[in-house]
């Protein structure tokens, strides 16, 4: 998949995004102007440290619960800089999550890409 693909996958929107390449979608994404969240996972991981990496990615704040519910709440808070059309969250070792683990942060991040207001995407990168 080309960036040029990529970058009119940012425009048009649609489901989540499988990509060969994490470098790839996050460049594609800078040069069109996103603001890229890259969610980087190198190990086995479960629930709790998936939670603390997405913390981390988003730069969410303290209080953060820890929990799907709080997860799902506080994503509707992440928004693009002045400036900038969308949020392109670039994850990859999604496969490194246990699948059932894996299948729910999908689904949150998916339905915060249906959300209204500015784009928001999730490209995949492997597994």
């Amino acid at each position: 998949m080309s960036r040029d693909d990529i970058a009119a996958w940012l425009e048009h929107g649609g489901e989540p995004l499988s990509v060969d390449s994490a470098q790839e979608a996050a460049t594609a994404g800078r040069e069109a102007g996103w603001r890229v969240v890259e969610l980087t996972l190198t190990e086995p991981t479960d629930k709790a440290a998936l939670l603390r990496a997405l913390q981390t990615a988003f730069a969410l704040p303290e209080w953060f619960g820890h929990n799907w519910d709080a997860l799902a709440d506080v994503l509707r808070d992440v928004r693009p800089a002045e400036g900038e059309p969308g949020v392109l969250v670039v994850w990859s070792g999604a496969d490194l999550v246990a699948p059932p683990v894996r299948e729910i942060a999908l689904e949150i991040l998916t339905e915060r890409c249906a959300q209204p207001g500015a784009p928001f995407r999730l490209a995949i990168a492997g597994g």
